[in-house]
């Protein structure tokens, strides 16, 4: 059984290869058009030291972009204001958000590694093919890591176990999030696919205003912290889950004999900003990086078990009634939350179950010709399986530690009469008349 199941996935990856070399004599010569000669050698290596400086540029522009949009567009549009203070939307739409998002980023998953697959080997000869194949796998690496984590599908199974008063409640939910975006990630590969044959002029002109939307994206969010408090008259929210923790206070330093306070929220949003960023990278370092294509689901699982842990340690400290600092929550949320990739997971059990082509990173050679297979560390069925037992650890352990708001007791301050007492009142009453 293993044997042909190993049998099977070559033929996968076989077929999926050839379908991939083949598609591109379909896509359109008058926007991308072959160079006539081999690059010298000191060109090559010109160009590829670009690919990788570009290739890191569009990881962190991403993952700024995500964090504005994630933490500080959403919140604003969703969190309300009472008497000048933010609160935070209820478990409902919480929940309802990090479904969203969730099959959100496993549909885009999909569509930015089809349009990965089918440019990385004429990347190196075709301008447009390496814009896209850049952006492609920056937007997964820096946006969707952001956009998406494992430890809110735990925590959102909590809250749902907790609302009902179900475990199996919860458990439906986690289930919900992880097959939903493994169907959506299926959708999302063949609409890539299928763009990449028909639309490729619009990926091309997308794939050319994109940094400049992320980057006005960028510049907008702090005009937004800078001008909207003394307009509103209220902070504005820097985190979904904690929206009233409005930056970092007290940060001042001397110049010139004067003292120098700097604004906590254009502060926090750049603390945010930095803690996601630098997540990704560690994300890409771990999983992109320092290990090889058929190894990295593994690595992938060890990052999404250390950042869970993190969290984890953080919340219990929260539920215990400790205060947190803004920088230790947007540890958690932020740097924790890029470095736990729920779309680039999903997208591992499927691809790990179904078969695709090899991919490269732009640190990987350029791949020519077949490589013998070898085995990966963990198989599609177990990484879904390990995931989904890490998502339920997650849940119970919210569900146990979750602080109990009890109604308050009210005791009756009025007399009370036994009924014994009562009849013999009235007896005695009755006789002096």
């Amino acid at each position: 059984m293993g044997a042909r199941g190993s049998q099977s996935s070559l033929t996968r990856f076989a077929v999926d290869k050839y379908v991939v070399n083949k598609q591109w004599q379909n896509f359109d010569s008058d926007i991308a058009k072959p160079q006539t000669s081999v690059p010298k050698a000191g060109l090559a290596r010109s160009a590829d030291q670009q690919e990788v400086l570009a290739f890191w540029i569009s990881i962190c522009e991403n993952a700024a972009a995500s964090e504005v949009v994630v933490n500080l567009f959403l919140p604003y549009v969703l969190c309300d204001v009472r008497s000048g203070e933010l609160h935070a939307p209820s478990d409902f739409v919480l929940n309802s958000l990090v479904l969203i998002l969730n099959f959100a980023s496993a549909y885009l998953e999909g569509f930015t590694k089809s349009t990965r697959l089918l440019t990385q080997s004429m990347r190196k000869t075709r301008s447009t093919y390496q814009l896209v194949f850049v952006l492609s796998h920056g937007f997964s690496i820096g946006f969707l890591n952001v956009s998406s984590s494992f430890p809110d599908v735990g925590g959102g199974g909590s809250d749902v176990a907790l609302g009902t008063g179900s475990i199996m409640a919860g458990s439906m939910f986690v289930l919900l999030n992880m097959i939903g975006s493994i169907v959506l990630y299926k959708v999302g590969r063949t609409a890539g696919w299928r763009c990449m044959k028909n639309r490729w002029k619009e990926i091309v002109r997308f794939t050319l205003i994109w940094p400049t939307i992320v980057r006005v994206c960028i510049l907008a969010s702090f005009v937004l912290v800078i001008l909207g408090p003394p307009c509103l008259g209220h902070d504005l929210p820097l985190d979904l889950g904690d929206p009233e923790m409005g930056g970092i206070e007290d940060v001042r330093f001397i110049y010139d004999g004067y003292m120098i306070n700097l604004p906590r929220q254009p502060l926090g949003l750049a603390f945010g900003i930095l803690m996601s960023t630098l997540g990704c990278i560690a994300a890409t370092l771990l999983c992109d990086i320092w290990l090889e294509d058929q190894h990295r689901p593994a690595a992938r699982l060890v990052a999404n078990f250390l950042s869970t842990v993190v969290i984890l340690v953080v919340q219990y400290w929260q539920n215990s009634g400790d205060q947190i600092g803004f920088m230790l929550m947007k540890f958690s949320s932020s740097f924790c939350g890029a470095l736990s990739a729920f779309s680039s997971t999903i997208g591992d059990v499927y691809d790990e179950c179904f078969g695709v082509a090899e991919e490269v990173s732009s640190y990987d050679k350029p791949i020519r010709g077949p490589k013998p297979a070898r085995a990966p560390w963990i198989s599609g069925l177990q990484n879904f399986v390990i995931h989904w037992l890490l998502t339920m650890a997650i849940m119970l352990f919210d569900f146990v530690t979750e602080p109990v708001e009890l109604p308050p007791i009210v005791l009756d301050s009025r007399p009370r009469h036994f009924a014994n007492e009562t009849l013999t009142v009235s007896w005695i009453s009755g006789l002096h008349d």
